[in-house]
């Protein structure tokens, strides 16, 4: 849920804990910690300085313990030469000590080391009992043991599961019924259209049946099944490993956009191929060399073009490279040579878009489910207007992006990461996303103090275009003169309501002194930076600052005074709505 920001996952992670915990099911918080990467996840030692812990990875995971999360999953990867599923400092002194965690560590499968592990905080194994058992546990401190078993019955207790199993485990005939009611594939498909990033729009969309008589759709991904198995490669709807949940009943691309097409008059053409056998897997090249083949009087025939590219991912391996599957970018220069090409991208994560410059749209969605062709129709038709931001970088090449490592994986980076990286360049920055209008954003102004946080900044938002649509403003900030601090960081974003062309809406962004903070690992803790080093940049991304308010135009003494901010008492009243609250100034 993080994307590649603390706040954004500090943000989502509460609702997603809050809603699932309300139906009754408890939420597991994974994977704890510092499993960035899936090359040798079973033996790779992470080494994380403290500052980059609490303010880049641990901020989503203190925001879900602060919802109420039931359990955390700890992770297969070592920290700090020891394994995370019974590393002291991580289980005992971060997690359970510094966050006030409550509830219980359960592992990943597999990934206990020895009945010690339970004496570094660790409390269930799964998926069954190699080393917590009663003959092993007989030498371990039984106060580990009593701990352990009280966290577990406390998140029961909790969420009441006791008195309301739901059903009884493993509840194989609950799971295996059909859920794909009308109202829930209507949902599906409404998250879906929702989720859209529209990347780039040379005025192509939305399609308009007086300009496009024939549309041509291509690429292997615009035919795609899902993949019927519960562990692999995964497919453009749904990831691959053990989160992989098939989808027999897919909307393809093709399908959903041929049957909006017929509503608008508008002819639909596609690839006739025939992949002759070959004992080896083809090319991107020969794949793109004979889809091009198979496409060419498609093409021919068509005012627009649409090529649909994906890629997938799994568990316990990374992506090879950051391109797409089967052909698909070299399909797409291709043909964006001579044809208008509107690009459709369904990922998990980020790609190389090296045919950008020559296409007329592209939009993105990220593992869209089984309603993605139906949604794909529905933006490219103009009966949804996208919204949607990247919670992730595009980077214009290979190029400041991190690649897996070996062995140990020191995270020198440290906190230059995504749009913090001075040395990545963005073909589409975090944040971004475009719409069928366009926005205003008026000049930002301080507002009184009884916002309901130490500082409060509005901005007037107006639809100076000829569509409906939302925005999602967003709020950076800057500490200056703070060594080790990106130029940077997101502490606020609100999404308008839907707004007709002319209206305008105020958004308010409160600032807790937790946003004002940076961590000293000197000092073990939250330091409040002054006013006088702190500006708000306020635009649609994290590239497109439309204005910058400094809070102080007092310029800071020399040796300004340090604030420290310390987590609260457990009993103290949390009355700020901001990145983070429950703490307090010391």
């Amino acid at each position: 849920l993080s994307g590649e920001d603390p706040y954004l996952g500090a943000r989502l992670a509460p609702v997603y804990v809050q809603s699932v915990q309300n139906e009754g099911v408890m939420a597991v918080i994974k994977h704890f910690a510092f499993n960035e990467q899936e090359t040798e996840r079973n033996s790779e030692d992470s080494v994380v300085s403290e500052r980059v812990a609490w303010e880049l990875y641990y901020p989503p995971f203190e925001a879900a313990i602060k919802a109420g999360a039931g359990a955390v999953m700890c992770s297969y990867n070592k920290v700090d030469s020891g394994y995370a599923c019974g590393n002291p400092t991580l289980l005992r002194d971060d997690l359970k000590g510094r966050m006030g965690f409550s509830g219980f560590v359960m592992s990943d499968w597999g990934a206990v080391h020895g009945t010690n592990a339970i004496e570094g905080g660790m409390d269930m194994e799964q998926p069954s009992a190699n080393f917590f058992q009663p003959g092993k546990l007989n030498d371990v401190d039984s106060d580990a043991v009593r701990d352990a078993a009280r966290r577990v019955l406390a998140s029961i207790y909790h969420l009441r599961i006791d008195e309301n199993p739901g059903c009884e485990l493993p509840c194989a005939k609950e799971r295996s019924t059909n859920q794909r009611t009308a109202t829930h594939l209507q949902l599906a498909e409404d998250a879906a259209a929702a989720g859209v990033v529209l990347l780039q729009n040379k005025g192509v969309l939305p399609l308009d049946p007086n300009r496009v008589k024939t549309l041509a759709v291509l690429g292997a991904a615009a035919t795609a099944q899902d993949t019927q198995n519960t562990w692999g490669p995964g497919s453009p709807y749904s990831g691959g490993g053990s989160g992989h949940v098939p989808a027999p009943h897919v909307v393809t691309p093709l399908q959903g956009i041929r049957e909006r097409a017929k509503q608008a008059g508008i002819s639909v053409v596609t690839e006739h191929t025939h992949m002759e056998h070959l004992s080896r897997k083809p090319t991107a090249t020969e794949a793109a060399s004979r889809r091009l083949r198979g496409a060419a009087k498609a093409v021919e025939d068509a005012d627009v073009v649409v090529v649909v590219g994906a890629t997938t991912a799994t568990e316990s391996a990374d992506r090879f490279n950051l391109a797409l599957d089967d052909g698909a970018d070299a399909l797409i220069a291709q043909v964006s040579k001579t044809k208008t090409t509107v690009v459709l991208l369904e990922v998990p994560g980020a790609v190389l878009t090296p045919w950008r410059d020559q296409t007329a749209a592209i939009a993105c969605l990220f593992i869209g489910g089984e309603r993605t062709g139906s949604a794909w129709a529905s933006v490219l038709f103009g009966d949804v207007v996208p919204a949607g931001k990247l919670p992730i970088t595009f980077p214009a090449s290979l190029v400041g992006t991190l690649r897996p490592e070996h062995n140990t994986v020191a995270y020198e980076e440290g906190l230059l990461t995504s749009y913090r990286s001075p040395s990545l360049r963005a073909a589409f920055p975090f944040g971004h996303g475009l719409s069928y209008t366009t926005f205003v954003y008026s000049e930002p102004r301080f507002v009184d103090s009884n916002c309901g946080a130490r500082i409060c900044v509005s901005v007037l938002i107006s639809n100076s275009g000829h569509a409906r649509g939302a925005e999602v403003v967003q709020a950076y900030l800057s500490f200056s003169s703070v060594p080790g601090t990106p130029e940077l960081v997101l502490r606020g974003f609100k999404k308008t309501s839907w707004m007709n062309p002319g209206d305008m809406e105020e958004v308010t962004f409160g600032f807790t002194d937790r946003d004002l903070s940076t961590y000293d690992d000197q000092k073990h803790g939250w330091k409040q930076q002054p006013n006088c080093r702190i500006a708000v940049h306020i635009g649609a991304s994290s590239a497109d600052v439309r204005h910058v308010l400094p809070f102080s135009k007092t310029e800071c003494s020399t040796d300004p005074e340090d604030v420290e901010v310390v987590p609260a008492p457990k009993e103290a009243k949390e009355k700020e709505d901001g990145f983070f609250s429950g703490w307090f100034v010391r």
